[in-house]
């Protein structure tokens, strides 16, 4: 080589500049969604005995936003374990369960918390719920929440149990 001195040069203004770009994507999940499970117990009577029968996979179950145009679940396969958005600007959502024509309301009162996730990705909307409750209570038998915390980690946040008929 004949020019050692100007190829350790050149070497060097390659790496500066290769190490000063900047990554413009992000690569982190910025998704918060709610999970939920949706189990459901029904009694039937057998020969005059009562059996009890507890099932988690509901059939037919159709799920959406109300005020919105998100539909959660269509009726079209069995549901036992989804993820449900939560609204970024208030601190109220409602979905509408519909199972064999029978309609119950679901309303979600929670408080946002804006969280820098980094300068690339910007900030996430995490929620954290204080209570759910029902409207009419005909289809929803109880719900119970497990962890109150929505971020972008995917775990179960609400167990909803319905009546089955």
């Amino acid at each position: 080589m004949k020019h050692p001195i100007a190829f350790i040069l050149l070497l060097t203004i390659v790496t500066m500049f290769g190490s000063c770009s900047s990554d413009t994507k992000c690569r982190q999940n910025m998704n918060v969604t709610m999970g939920v499970t949706i189990e459901a117990d029904s009694l039937t009577e057998v020969d005059g005995v009562l059996q009890h029968t507890h099932y988690t996979s509901i059939p037919n179950l159709k799920i959406w936003g109300l005020g919105t145009d998100s539909l959660i679940a269509n009726g079209n396969t069995s549901v036992s374990k989804l993820q449900m958005p939560l609204k970024k600007d208030v601190d109220q959502c409602a979905f509408v369960f519909n199972y064999y024509g029978v309609n119950d309301t679901l309303i979600f009162d929670y408080t946002r918390d804006v969280q820098l996730v980094s300068m690339t990705c910007g900030c996430a909307v995490l929620a954290n719920i204080s209570q759910i409750h029902t409207q009419s209570a005909l289809l929803i038998d109880s719900i119970r929440i497990l962890n109150a915390a929505v971020s972008t980690i995917r775990e179960d946040n609400v167990t909803i149990y319905i009546h089955k008929p």
